[in-house]
């Protein structure tokens, strides 16, 4: 028969198993060799802040093996060989108090006329017995506080060592007296037996406290060592979580850059094709394209804000720098322009209203809140169809910096509103929805205002439309309040009519222009054209409005009752159309693109003689008339009479650029009228440092498209060694580059500049797919002058060569 010992709770390393615990008796090898295995690792972390004495009982206890029941020459082995010097030192020690205790107690005894006569032997004899009977009880003391037979077997044998310690030194002393005896002299004959039994009996109590608190002491260990093993398996977990989602974020990073590389091929490829003749049906597939490429690079930057902002880093704090809110949200506008908008669609009016309470700067994130207001206004134009969108900007209080943007859509849901600002959730999930995307947005619009310290609020009515309204805390800036605000507009008491397709966006238009001071009223595309003119000085109204109203159109001709001054909003060229041939030959049109940046019409309206009829006004050409003195000196227009010829005036122009190259203007005569070409003006060389031949090609395209000169680099080395031999108004430089990087190449160009060796600043213009601020912040101390992301739009290019290009050096 064999039976396991049971270990105790504080045991860190697991026992062998036994032989009924053996792989195949009621486990399979592979779970056996799998928790085995498991253990074994753990119990070696255990080893971690244990006393020496302690790791080798750990080790000891698992070297036991099953105990039989009546084994005794196995139980003598086993516990002989914990037998040590320290189990001697402790039982001599005891075994000396108990001594000195019994011979000092009889040391105390008070003998009348008398002496007691000590036999040494004896002495020594009774130190003998008890040392014996401590050693015993030592090794019996092992592990007993789990086992009463051990308990009972330490009493019995602690009890029996006193008695047998105490009989012996009494039996060594010798009573000596000179009085009688007494006639009650000697002890009872149950005393023995009675204090044996007490004896025992307070051994037994002692053990069963002292095992009570080895328990709760063993337990207080067992419960610190899984608290520990859970710390460290959680520690790993968290390692391995950090390590995922760092492999994670790098992945993301690296497919953001991978995605908008060639999507900016195909977004500067497409604004190339835009600039040339297209038809109707060729537009509309350029600008299909375009809103295509703009939902990927939108899509591509909420999910790289996202994972950047669920890291929760600390440099991804908000940078308070001095921004122009009036410029941001015309840039808001610029980029949002035509986007969201279905072809033959008049879609919702996008409007943009800065109050003049907003001063011309104030210290704020520039980069988040831009990012948040495009967030906004990308959501209100995805459930926005018709009506309107308005971005209106006022100060709520000195301090605080007030946006927001209302549309007409939808509406949100009330259900839904609770969980509007988490991640990944829409309203509608179906596979039927009408709205694609991500669910990021209104995430990142909250990650980011609370960086600002800021707070969102949402005010939604289902089937009328939402409003988000976005309060930021902002520091004016320390010069003088005067020029920090914009002078303010003086009321003109004009009246205005307005005249719209949408009846929220009609009562919206009216209560913004009651703000800038005029005085407004409405009125009905039906009624007839003497009433809409009758007691106001303009008509404010669009495009779609005017193709379907009669009166309207009326309006634009010389049969007006009144010729007033008309606003026509429209969002593309081709909407016009439709109101030819009215609009060719009216001169108190004044045409205003959407959207609708009120805080620049302002101006339109004091003076409108300054703007009516302007879209009849030619381009201006490079081509002048040479006029009698006595006429006009200066400069003309081309007027259409007389007429000259365009492919003859391109043939001559093209004939004086590429002939000899005289300075001068030259004359040449051409049906009579004495022509003077102007010479063709000298370009600035641009220096385009890209690796990617696709890219490098686009480039050239981009810039010659803008009248560039342009040169190309493969490399950083190439472009440091071209700058010796040329001299450039400014260099496009890409960061990923093989041989020498972006990075490397504008901080050797810049120790060339202050060596001497190079004269001048060349404005370095950084490109590179990665958009974030610690891609941006890295180019800026390497050295660059201006941040490009990709995909690059034409328009953003022509700015900033516009504004960092050197000028030409004289000849």
């Amino acid at each position: 028969m064999v039976r396991q010992r049971s270990l105790p709770p504080a045991q860190a390393v697991p026992p062998r198993l036994s032989h009924s615990q053996e792989p195949g008796a009621h486990e399979s090898p592979s779970t056996s060799t799998s928790s085995s295995t498991a253990s074994t690792s753990w119990g070696e972390n255990l080893y971690v802040g244990l006393s020496r004495e302690t790791r080798m009982r750990i080790k000891a206890q698992a070297r036991e093996r099953p105990v039989p029941l009546f084994g005794w020459g196995y139980w003598w082995k086993t516990h002989y060989e914990t037998l040590s010097v320290l189990v001697v030192l402790r039982a001599a020690v005891w075994g000396l108090a108990l001594v000195l205790m019994h011979y000092c107690g009889m040391w105390a005894m008070e003998i009348p006329s008398g002496r007691i006569a000590w036999n040494p032997l004896i002495v020594v004899l009774s130190y003998v017995v008890a040392f014996t009977l401590c050693v015993i009880a030592c090794i019996a003391m092992v592990h007993m506080e789990v086992h009463f037979g051990r308990q009972v077997a330490f009493s019995t044998i602690a009890a029996t060592g006193v008695c047998s310690m105490h009989y012996t030194g009494m039996a060594a002393a010798t009573f000596y007296t000179y009085s009688a005896p007494s006639p009650n002299a000697g002890y009872p004959p149950y005393l023995p037996l009675t204090i044996i039994t007490v004896a025992v009996l307070v051994c037994v109590v002692s053990n069963v406290v002292l095992a009570h608190s080895a328990i709760t002491a063993r337990n207080r260990m067992a419960e610190m060592i899984l608290t520990k093993r859970r710390l460290w398996r959680i520690m790993a977990e968290k390692d391995a979580a950090e390590q995922a989602n760092e492999l994670k974020q790098q992945f993301i990073s690296v497919a953001s850059h991978e995605i908008r590389t060639p999507l900016h091929t195909v977004n500067g490829y497409c604004d190339l094709l835009a600039r040339t003749d297209l038809t109707e049906e060729q537009a509309l597939y350029v600008t299909s394209i375009q809103q295509a490429c703009h939902a990927i690079n939108v899509i591509a930057g909420n999910v790289l804000d996202y994972s950047k902002l669920d890291r929760n880093n600390v440099e991804l704090s908000a940078r308070p720098v001095l921004m122009e809110p009036r410029k941001m949200v015309e840039d808001l506008a610029r980029i949002t322009e035509a986007k969201g908008v279905q072809p033959g669609q008049p879609g919702a009016d996008v409007i943009i209203s800065v109050a003049h309470d907003v001063p011309t700067a104030v210290y704020l994130d520039e980069t988040y809140t831009f990012r948040v207001l495009m967030n906004l206004l990308s959501n209100a134009q995805k459930f926005c169809d018709e009506g309107y969108i308005c971005v209106t900007v006022w100060m709520g209080t000195s301090e605080q910096l007030v946006a927001s943007v209302a549309d007409t859509g939808c509406g949100i849901p009330k259900n839904f509103r609770n969980a509007l600002f988490e991640p990944f959730r829409q309203a509608d999930t179906s596979m039927t929805r009408p709205r694609q995307g991500t669910g990021l947005g209104l995430s990142i619009v909250k990650h980011l205002v609370q960086r600002m310290s800021g707070t969102v609020e949402v005010d939604s009515v289902e089937g009328e439309g939402t409003t988000f309204t976005v309060k930021l805390p902002v520091t004016l800036p320390s010069y003088s309040p005067s020029h920090s605000k914009p002078p303010s507009p003086k009321p003109t008491g004009k009246r205005m009519r307005v005249v719209y397709r949408h009846k929220r966006t009609e009562e919206l238009m009216m209560r913004l222009w009651a703000q800038f001071g005029y005085s407004m009223s409405s009125g009905s595309p039906l009624a007839p054209p003497a009433q809409l003119t009758e007691g106001v000085d303009a008509i404010w109204t669009d495009s779609e409005s005017v193709i379907k109203s009669p009166s309207l159109r009326q309006l634009l001709t010389p049969a007006a009752p009144r010729v007033l001054p008309v606003y026509i909003v429209y969002l593309e060229r081709e909407d016009l159309r439709a109101l030819e041939p009215e609009l060719s030959e009216a001169r108190n049109v004044v045409l205003v693109k959407r959207p609708v940046i009120l805080h620049h019409v302002v101006p339109w309206l004091e003076h409108p003689e300054e703007h009516m009829g302007a879209h009849l006004k030619p381009a201006t050409s490079k081509v002048r008339f040479i006029v009698p003195p006595e006429r006009a000196p200066s400069p003309m227009q081309l007027s259409p009479t007389p007429a000259l010829p365009p492919s003859l005036l391109k043939e001559k122009y093209r004939e004086r650029e590429y002939g000899a190259g005289e300075a001068g203007p030259s004359r040449v005569r051409i049906e009579g009228l004495d022509v003077l070409l102007e010479p063709p003006k000298r370009r600035q060389r641009v220096l385009l440092v890209e690796d990617n031949l696709v890219n490098q090609r686009l480039g050239c395209r981009l810039l010659e498209k803008l009248g560039y000169e342009v040169t190309t680099a493969d490399d950083g080395q190439q472009a440091v060694e071209l700058l010796h031999s040329t001299t450039f108004q400014a260099c496009l430089m890409d960061c990923q580059m093989p041989v020498l990087d972006g990075f490397s190449a504008t901080r050797k160009i810049r120790e060339l500049e202050k060596d001497g060796i190079l004269s001048g600043h060349l404005p370095v213009v950084a490109l590179t797919a990665n958009v974030t601020s610690e891609s941006e912040d890295e180019c800026r101390s390497a050295g660059m002058d201006h941040f490009l992301p990709k995909p690059i739009k034409l328009v953003d290019l022509e700015s900033i060569l516009a504004k960092c290009a050197r000028p030409l050096e004289e000849p």
